[in-house]
């Protein structure tokens, strides 16, 4: 993560997070497709808990 990344919202780094997983290759492909997953709960849970 870049110096300036360092101040993201919660939001911003459950983004990050998603992302990053998502573009696993290989042997971490399964892994990562769970990560992704859990992040993208939380990041709705997040959403709803936000409005």
């Amino acid at each position: 993560m870049k110096e300036e990344d360092r101040s993201l919202s919660v939001s911003q780094m459950i983004d990050y997070l998603i992302k990053k997983f998502s573009e696993k290759k290989n042997d971490k492909i399964a892994k990562s497709l769970a990560s992704v997953k859990d992040y993208k709960i939380i990041k709705k849970a997040l959403e709803e808990f936000t409005q």
